[in-house]
């Protein structure tokens, strides 16, 4: 029986998996309210958090246009999210069968983008838009969006590649950069994707795409051009069906950038219907501009390096295994290039799965492979039942009496076989044996002509020996099918002599699969482009400021957009509201404190930001690429909130950005709390900071805490962690 203390329940309005949404009377004085609490006496502490959450995201509004929030009550193990009642209901009640008549629609679309508009001014994106959480009363007057539970706050977030099932938001309404198959961010235009699919229902009254198969409606959103609503039903006027279909549009750059011109849009079309019954078509967006500093994620200048990419994909699909490296100095785009693999990826229903050597940690053996590994296996754990128990049963058949063997190196393979009986103590040449043949069992159970596998290792430069003899034995094993190996490396630090080499080479003379692309820097034209796309201008408009960014940055990718926010930072790229696009004084961005060296520029980035976020930001550094946040607060001898504040400025910044979402849930996440430098060389800036007096002592405190770590005890990578650390503080070492 649900009770929340101070409030008398009435009736059900809905029932999801884990929440109830309630009617009910304020005892006090007897107000309307609505409560959202758990359908389960014991809740899970993510379930709290989630509801903390939202009331959280709430408090940032006191607008008609969202759902206001009146309490939050925690009586014992019971949570409540109290919330107002204007008698609304959710537009999933409301929709007739057919979809609403045009006139109506016309009504209805503008309010719901007012609200978003609010929204957004805040800072906050929903994720979550679709009829449920558009709440309106009798009449369509007030519209209100609703369960902000899973919104966020920051300006761009990366989705991963996760299970259908497991995936942030709804499905049905999910734009592509949220499945995690686009090497897209997702950011405010993401609302607008779930936007137009929500128009399309309310005008036709079914959905843009229709299946019961998660992973076929995933590949929909990522791949395929819904049914325009016009040839669904021609009663939709033809620019209306357009207006759908912008914002439905496969990448953000092509959809609507701003509420303002989608109003202009929508307003113009009320008064053509109320005037004539029809709508002339128009030139959709003249009133469409954004304020907001996006750089565009689009790659420009790698579409040959692109086409060989896929077609290494499509041969590992048809059952081959082989290995492409891709070159070139930090920066120069080889990441960002990979990741254009995630939308074939859907197609095939592949995995992709990635791993990052670490400067600091170099000698930690199999770290970028353990981290794919890991990855490919929690994706699997967030797959239905019943696919569980059939990956349960290859994995056992594959790994025999010796899964025990790679539990060090993917602990959370335990999760999915279960406790692992201990194994014999062998030699260590055998020993080594038996681990690579276990390894190699375990990479073959996962790929196959059902779902093709792609493992990524960045940053080969830094690899570990270990892992280039095992890629060297297991790169074109023909018993190994469907699988392509990808390796990213800065050959500007691979000398001739390197491991790397040797083994490319070893590959080269037994006759595997194995090629090399080397990436070249930016031409003028190609960063013209991408200024152009940035700044929403013309190249021609954009080609002096293109000459100097590009005779500056050498044609670096990373550099030229590093500088580009720069100048956005300094006020030297400004959006004039008068004439409605960004401007720019070329005396003054030939002024701008811009140094040539990229890590200089990316060191005067962190030294903006407040003195209590760089103490943390050089912290993490020290701790790698990617680092847990409750170590971060450790070693500032804080509380993983208070380092979470500290840091915040970073991640606003888009210099440092977390994996997964914990963080939003920081108080019920007693495990690691991971984030990530969103490039090396921020990490290399941010490490170039601390005084090379003061390293040693960072590392050795480092080390010690890992060491502390009752976790540390068992795990191979930890220990490796912990003597990496003590060997950059040696001399400080007495004990």
């Amino acid at each position: 029986m649900i009770s929340v203390p101070g409030y008398e329940l009435a009736t059900v309005l809905r029932e999801g998996r884990s929440t109830v949404i309630l009617r009910a009377l304020r005892s006090l004085d007897h107000r309307p309210v609505i409560i959202k609490t758990f359908r389960r006496e014991h809740p899970s502490l993510r379930d709290i958090a989630r509801l903390r959450h939202e009331h959280a995201v709430l408090t940032r509004f006191d607008d008609d246009g969202v759902l206001r929030t009146l309490d939050f009550v925690v009586t014992g193990s019971r949570a409540a999210l109290v919330l107002e009642d204007f008698a609304g209901e959710s537009l999933r009640e409301s929709i007739p069968p057919g979809g609403f008549p045009v006139a109506d629609f016309l009504e209805l679309a503008p309010r719901i983008v007012r609200a978003l508009a609010v929204v957004h001014a805040a800072g906050v994106l929903h994720k979550d838009i679709k009829p449920d959480n558009i709440i309106a009363d009798p009449g369509l007057r007030r519209v209100a969006l609703a369960d902000f539970s899973i919104a966020s706050v920051l300006a761009e977030e990366r989705s991963a590649a996760a299970s259908p099932e497991v995936l942030e938001g709804s499905l049905a309404y999910l734009s592509p950069e949220q499945t995690g198959r686009m090497n897209r961010p997702v950011d405010y235009r993401t609302d607008y994707y779930s936007l137009g699919a929500t128009f399309y229902e309310l005008l036709t009254g079914v959905l843009p795409f229709r299946s019961t198969d998660p992973l076929e409606l995933v590949h929909a959103h990522v791949a395929r051009l819904p049914v325009a609503p016009a040839a669904y039903d021609p009663a939709i006027p033809e620019p209306l069906s357009q207006l759908v279909l912008r914002l439905m549009a496969k990448n953000a750059e092509a959809r609507y950038q701003s509420s303002a011109g989608l109003l202009a849009d929508l307003e113009r079309m009320r008064v053509l219907w109320q005037a004539n019954g029809h709508i002339e078509p128009f030139a959709l967006g003249q009133d469409d501009r954004s304020e907001h500093f996006l750089l565009p994620a689009a790659l420009y200048g790698r579409e040959h390096a692109a086409e060989a990419l896929l077609a290494a994909f499509e041969r590992a699909c048809a059952g081959g295994n082989e290995l492409l490296l891709l070159a070139g100095p930090g920066g120069i785009g080889k990441s960002a290039l990979v990741r254009e693999i995630h939308r074939p990826m859907v197609r095939h229903r592949g995995y992709f799965i990635s791993g990052k050597f670490d400067q600091f940690g170099r000698d930690t053996p199999y770290s970028a492979l353990a981290q794919a590994l890991r990855e490919l296996v929690l994706r699997i754990l967030g797959e239905p039942e019943s696919r569980l128990i059939a990956w349960r049963q290859t994995l056992q058949d594959a790994l025999g009496s010796n899964a025990r063997v790679v539990l060090d190196v993917v602990p959370d393979l335990e999760r999915l076989l279960g406790p692992q009986p201990p194994i014999p103590e062998l030699p260590s040449t055998e020993s080594a044996n038996r681990f690579h043949g276990t390894l190699r069992a375990l990479i073959r159970a996962f790929a196959d002509e059902r779902h093709p596998v792609a493992i990524f290792l960045d940053d080969l430069q830094w690899s570990d020996l270990a892992t280039l003899k095992l890629i060297e034995a297991l790169v074109g094993d023909p018993e190994l099918p469907h699988l392509l190996w990808i390796g990213a490396y800065r050959d500007n630090e691979v000398p001739p002599d390197h491991p790397l080499e040797r083994t490319h080479a070893a590959l080269k003379a037994a006759g595997a699969a194995v090629s090399r692309r080397t990436l070249p820097p930016l031409t003028q034209a190609e960063v013209a482009r991408m200024i152009a796309d940035t700044l929403r201008c013309s190249a021609a408009e954009a080609a002096a400021l293109a000459a100097l960014v590009h005779g500056r940055s050498e044609g670096n990718p990373f550099f030229v957009r590093t500088y580009l926010h720069s100048l956005h930072e300094q006020g030297v790229l400004q959006f004039d509201r008068a004439r409605a696009s960004w401007t720019w004084d070329m005396v003054r961005v030939e002024q701008a404190a811009i140094p040539e060296d990229v890590v200089d520029l990316v060191a005067r980035r962190i030294a903006t930001l407040p003195a209590t976020t760089r103490t943390m930001v050089r912290a993490a550094a020290c701790i790698g690429g990617r680092f847990d946040l409750h170590l971060l607060a450790r070693i500032a001898g804080t509380t993983p909130a208070a380092a979470l504040t500290r840091l915040w400025g970073a991640v606003e910044a888009g210099l440092v950005r977390p994996l997964g979402d914990d963080y939003k849930y920081l108080g019920e996440a007693p495990h690691a709390v991971l984030f990530e430098f969103a490039h090396d060389r921020i990490q290399q800036g941010a490490h170039a900071l601390i005084a090379a007096e003061d390293r040693p002592r960072l590392h050795l405190e480092i080390g010690r805490l890992l060491l502390a770590d009752p976790d540390a005890a068992s795990a191979d990578a930890a220990l490796f962690a912990v003597a990496n650390h003590f060997t950059h503080a040696a001399a400080l070492l007495v004990d």
